[in-house]
C-alpha cells in the first residue's frame, strides 16, 4: 500500500484504539507501507505492543513513513515479534514504551533490517530509540538515533538476552539514559562497526555500556567515535 501524496498529507489516526497498522498473516518484503503517516496508536495483546505498526510473524517492508505519537508497552513505534522486515527511510519520532520507544524486536527467529532511518525523541525505561531482546540476527545500519531517552538502559539502542545485532555506520547523537547514554549491550554476540557516538549522556558509561569484557567506557558526557570497531 503506497500514498500518492506522501506522509504530511496522507495521515492515518489509531485514535489510541490499537495500533495504527498491523502485519500478522505470514506477510513477506512484497507487502509495502508507504508514505503515510501512522500516529496516535496504542499497543495490542497483554503487554500492550505495537503502537504504531504491529509486526508477527511477518516480514513486510515499511519504508517512507513518518511514525510519531504512539504509545505501547513494547514498540511505541514499532513492534517486530520472530519477523524479518524491511524498515528503511522511516522517521520514527515522539513514540514512547516501557521497552523500545522507537523500535521493539523481540524472539530469536527474528531477522530483520534496519537502515537509513532517523529515530528520533522517543522514551522508554529501556531501549528509547531501539530495543532488541533476545532480537536473532538484526542489521541496524545507516541509521541517525537521536535525543532519545531512556530513564534505565540505552539512550540510543539497547540489546541483551543473546542477541545478535549488527550496529554499522549509525550516528547516535544527545541521546540518555542512566547507563548507556548511547548503547547499552549484554549480548557477547553483538558487533559494533564504524558508528559515530557523539554527546550521549549518562552517569554510567555516555557512549556505550557492554555488560562483557572488551568495551572503552566513555566519559559521563561522551564525544566518541566507535570507528572500525568490533566485539
Amino acid at each position: 500500500m503506497t500514498s500518492s501524496g506522501g506522509p504530511e498529507v496522507t495521515i492515518i489516526d489509531g485514535s489510541q484504539a490499537g495500533p495504527v497498522a498491523i502485519f500478522n498473516s505470514g506477510e513477506t518484503l512484497s507487502a509495502i507501507l508507504k508514505g503515510f503517516t501512522l500516529q496516535h496508536g496504542s499497543g495490542m495483546g497483554g503487554s500492550g505492543d505495537g503502537g504504531g505498526i504491529y509486526i508477527y510473524n511477518a516480514a513486510p517492508t515499511v519504508t517512507n513513513n513518518i511514525i510519531s505519537g504512539n504509545t505501547a508497552g513494547w514498540g511505541g513505534g514499532i513492534y517486530i515479534g520472530f519477523g524479518a522486515p524491511a524498515i528503511r527511510n522511516n522517521l520514527i519520532t515522539k513514540n514512547s514504551a516501557t521497552q523500545g520507544g522507537g523500535i521493539s524486536i523481540f524472539g530469536a527467529g527474528s531477522d530483520a533490517e534496519v537502515t537509513g532511518n532517523t529515530i528520533s525523541e522517543n522514551l522508554s525505561y529501556n531501549g528509547a530509540g531501539l530495543s532488541l531482546w533476545a532480537a536473532g540476527r538484526v542489521l541496524v545500519k545507516g541509521n541517525v538515533i537521536k535525543n532519545n531517552s531512556a530513564s534505565s538502559q540505552g539512550g540510543g539502542a539497547f540489546s541483551v538476552n543473546s542477541s545478535q545485532t549488527s550496529l554499522v555506520q549509525n550516528l547516535v547523537v544527545n541521546n540518555k539514559a542512566l547507563a548507556g547514554g548511547a548503547v547499552y549491550s549484554g549480548s557477547s554476540y553483538d558487533s559494533f562497526i564504524n558508528n559515530t557516538l557523539v554527546n550521549n549522556d549518562s552517569p554510567q558509561d555516555a557512549s556505550c555500556y557492554l555488560d562483557r569484557s572488551g568495551c572503552r567506557p566513555g566519559a559521563r558526557r561522551g564525544d566518541q567515535r566507535a570507528g572500525d570497531r568490533q566485539q
